[in-house]
């Protein structure tokens, strides 16, 4: 994972495309709706970190959170720039992108259940093996709870930037 330091604007996470012919995905993605910002890259799976206390966990997914009215254009966007298969998820506003078993992250697409204004937002998954630890563990780093789910848990970073703890296997990415 890669961290940026901004001077201004609001915190947030960005998706980085990594490929082999840049300027061919970038036309692509050009002629898909997308604006280019250029390269950057590299391309590797880390095994997921062990804690002290033994539970593991890594930042697994991104995911986006899309305004009801744009999902099928963005979701459409993604499929068509990443040529990645587009599946179903877990629960009914949930889609995701199956990725090459290389790849760092899976791309997860929210359905939101309202509509909003503005372009789609992203935010960090990580996937552990004991959500409880792992959120004890955020909150003695300033993280706070916003919500807990069946599956997940919703976080706050102490700048206020969301994101979620999930059951997902940190090796394999599946829900248990």
């Amino acid at each position: 994972m890669r961290v940026k330091r901004l001077d201004a604007g609001p915190t947030g996470c960005h998706l980085d495309i990594h490929v082999d012919d840049v300027v061919t995905t970038s036309q692509l993605a050009t002629s898909l709706g997308a604006t280019s910002l250029g390269p950057n890259g590299e391309v590797h799976r880390p095994p997921p970190i062990a804690w002290p206390d033994g539970h593991r966990s890594l930042v697994d997914q991104m995911c986006l959170d899309i305004p009801r009215q744009l999902f099928d254009h963005e979701a459409t966007f993604w499929t068509a720039l990443t040529g990645w298969e587009r599946r179903t998820g877990s629960r009914p506003e949930f889609e995701y992108l199956v990725r090459p078993p290389e790849m760092p992250l899976r791309l997860l697409l929210q359905r939101l259940a309202e509509e909003q204004p503005g372009p789609s937002r992203a935010h960090l998954d990580l996937a552990c093996d004991d959500v409880i630890s792992e959120q004890r563990r955020h909150e003695l780093l300033g993280a706070t709870t916003v919500r807990t789910m069946p599956n997940w848990t919703t976080m706050h970073d102490p700048a206020g930037t969301e994101y979620c703890i999930t059951r997902r296997d940190p090796f394999s990415g599946a829900i248990p």
